[in-house]
């Protein structure tokens, strides 16, 4: 019988591409659809409210006149966890929470 060759493991794999050991390891962290347009929002602003965001990073689905559904706020509200801080509670009816963005980022 003959010998099948062995899978290659992804070090061995990477030894045979001498470019990929230099590759960062993750090069695409925070460049997600999300995190562009929820820093984008922040651009000339200091503080945003929850609802702020959502319309910024949903502004189509507001546009045709839809809700933002509970799993897309929740996407967004996951990503915000992760690069902005809440501040506290808006004054307004609802009251939705002010973030501020991080000064380190993601």
């Amino acid at each position: 019988m003959e010998d099948s060759p062995k899978p290659q493991t992804p070090l061995t794999k990477r030894a045979n591409y001498p470019n990929l050991l230099r590759a960062p390891h993750s090069p695409n962290k925070g460049r997600g659809r999300l995190q562009v347009q929820i820093r984008r929002a922040f651009v000339g602003r200091e503080v945003l409210t929850s609802s702020e965001i959502y319309d910024s990073c949903y502004a189509k689905r507001r546009m045709l006149g839809q809700q933002i559904d509970r799993p897309y706020r929740w996407s967004a509200l996951r990503v915000l966890r992760t690069i902005a801080d809440p501040i506290g509670r808006a004054p307004t009816i609802g009251r939705p929470w002010l973030w501020r963005l991080r000064n380190g980022g993601p």
